[in-house]
Formats: structure tokens, sequence, C-alpha cells
């Protein structure tokens, strides 16, 4: 998934870095131990159309990069999508790009089907 921020061009890569980063950002403690629960998190808050959801999965995204976009850039690229109306299309683009990602697409098929039971 390729996003311009601040004028640049990013590859946003849904790999392990991702998965490691993610857990890092969303993390739950049960009986004193912390687990990370990046990617079903992530995914929850994608579909609760929450902009800090495309935040995490952006910064995330970038995180295998030399030069990653900076933390005001993707809150500005954020909220001029929001004020274009177009934040549904990137909320619908990110939750198809993990779908379609390799190592997320097993993940989220079961975090999806446990979710409807």
């Amino acid at each position: 998934m390729n996003l311009t921020i601040g004028g640049k061009e990013y590859e946003l890569r849904f790999g392990m870095d991702f998965i490691n980063t993610l857990d890092n950002i969303y993390t739950q403690e049960i009986e004193g131990m912390q687990f990370g629960m990046g990617v079903e998190s992530l995914v929850m808050y994608l579909s609760m159309k929450n902009p800090r959801a495309l935040y995490n999965a952006i910064k995330a995204g970038a995180s295998y990069l030399n030069s990653k976009p900076s933390n005001h850039d993707i809150e500005v690229f954020i909220t001029e999508k929001a004020n274009k109306d177009e934040l549904g299309p990137l909320f619908e683009a990110f939750q198809k790009a993990l779908e379609e990602a390799p190592l997320l697409k097993p993940k989220i098929k079961q975090f999806k089907a446990n979710q409807q039971a």
C-alpha cells in the first residue's frame, strides 16, 4: 500500500515489523503479564473508524523504512483526508490491505469469525 504523506510517497508493508510495532502499541495486561494485541486491536479500531488507528497503522506500516514519515506529517495527512471527507475510503483501503497481507490474512479471518460468534 502506497501513501503520499508530506509530499513523499511511502510504501507501507504489513509484515513482521508491522506486527511487532502494533504489539508494542496495543498491549493488554492479564494477571501481571503483558501481551501484544496489535493486529486484533487495530482491526477493531479500524472498524470503529477511529482516526488514531489510521495513525498507528501508518506508523507500523512504515516501521521498516530508514526514512519514515514524521508524526506531524502523518497527523496532517489524516486531518487533510478528514477535511476532504476521504477518511471512509482510507479506512476501507487499510482493511482490505490487511485482509490480503499474507502474514495477517489467517489472523484477521479468525478474528472476524470470533467476532461474529
